[in-house]
């Protein structure tokens, strides 16, 4: 079972929708399947601009942002309070574009007056910033950034990798200008797609600039030269619809399928089984003797830090219940290396069906590690809260 911060489980329907024989992504029946999936992902991340779907993981499409959003040289703030929002930084700097960082206490609230401020100063075109920040259980305040980003007419960068189809999120409204997800996590389907909302302005930009972007794979302005129909804009300069790269076509069935199921259930209802799933988690930690990492108020939906009483390896936490139980959870990152315990509840996860189970294993953990705790509480302080929502 996996219970760590994508890839996560997926669904049978999803599986099946790959199950047919191989196809051209220049077949114009894939081209359909492609529209379709696209159309649906900014359904899902409120746009009602174009969505690009890129053959990569999630981390290419931000890279696809920042290297055709920027010129080297621009400067941009980069707002960093974890391990991702640590690569924003990095992806920037290896465009070579000049980084503002403004730092936070990792699991703390971010101080939007410090982000103001740097926004404010001179030559600064652009913020970067995650929003939910999986090395720590955090979710960022992306629409108040927001805000301040259309304050300065700034471009927003938002890294949703891990929280688009799990968190609430509105792209158009929140004035985000590249909205950078991927498909493993909590739309459920499986990895290697990274999919880039595109502000409506951008387009203009990238005319505009007066050097090229420097990466010709993710150069996302070939995308309206050559693959959009012109009643979307398109230019077809080759006077047929022609994708820039050779397309995953069966991943691309995939994330169809999984977006379809999105959009089914509703975008509320899936919200808000989100945010149930990770106050579940949270409520039965103090009963295993687990803290949560981040404070309540800054508490992701789609993943909870946990870390272990004093002179515990987490490690033989997370090794205990692999072992005994199938359940897999992921470690710290960098570092928080061997002393974090971090569970994803993305997408199928974030039900009883998968928190049940993964609480009990962690109990029958703790059990076997000396630690003194009262057997059952957990679970029953989880249910309470999934009852509580039924009711």
């Amino acid at each position: 079972m996996l219970m760590m911060p994508g890839p996560t489980e997926v669904d049978p329907r999803v599986i099946r929708a790959m199950m047919r024989p191989a196809i051209s992504h220049g077949d114009v029946r894939f081209h359909d399947v492609q529209d379709s999936a696209s159309a649906q992902v900014a359904q899902i991340i409120g746009t009602v601009g174009e969505v690009i779907i890129l053959v990569s993981s999630g981390r290419g499409g931000i890279e696809a942002a920042m290297s055709s959003g920027f010129e080297p040289g621009d400067r941009i703030v980069v707002v960093n309070n974890g391990v991702f929002g640590n690569m924003l930084k990095n992806i920037a700097r290896r465009c070579r574009i000049e980084v503002v960082e403004v730092t936070g206490e990792p699991g703390q609230p971010l101080d939007l007056d410090r982000i103001s401020d740097a926004a404010a100063q001179t030559g600064i075109c652009g913020i970067a910033m995650v929003h939910s920040e999986t090395s720590t259980g955090v979710l960022n305040p992306i629409r108040e950034v927001g805000e301040i980003a259309r304050r300065h007419s700034l471009v927003y960068i938002v890294d949703a990798v891990s929280s688009a189809g799990g968190a609430e999120i509105r792209m158009d409204e929140w004035g985000i200008d590249f909205l950078c997800t991927g498909s493993q996590k909590c739309i459920g389907s499986l990895a290697g797609l990274a999919m880039v909302g595109v502000s409506g302005r951008m387009w203009d930009f990238f005319a505009q600039r007066e050097r090229p972007i420097q990466s010709n794979y993710f150069d996302i302005s070939h995308w309206k030269r050559m693959w959009f129909p012109e009643e979307r804009g398109g230019e077809l300069i080759f006077s047929y619809r022609r994708q820039p790269m050779t397309m995953a076509t069966h991943l691309v069935y995939a994330l169809d399928e999984a977006c379809r199921m999105v959009l089914e259930e509703g975008l509320d209802n899936r919200i808000a089984r989100h945010e149930r799933a990770g106050r579940a988690i949270r409520a039965s930690l103090p009963h295993l003797s687990l803290r949560q990492f981040p404070a309540e108020s800054e508490a992701s939906p789609t993943t909870t830090a946990i870390l272990p009483p004093e002179g515990i390896d987490e490690g033989r936490i997370r090794g205990f219940i692999k072992k005994n139980h199938g359940i897999l959870a992921a470690g710290g990152l960098e570092s928080y290396f061997r002393k974090m315990l971090r569970i994803g509840h993305m997408s199928l996860t974030a039900s009883p069906a998968y928190i049940m189970p993964t609480l009990a294993a962690i109990e029958h953990a703790m059990y076997s590690l000396g630690v003194d705790i009262k057997q059952g509480a957990a679970v029953e302080t989880a249910q309470a809260v999934f009852n509580e929502q039924r009711s």
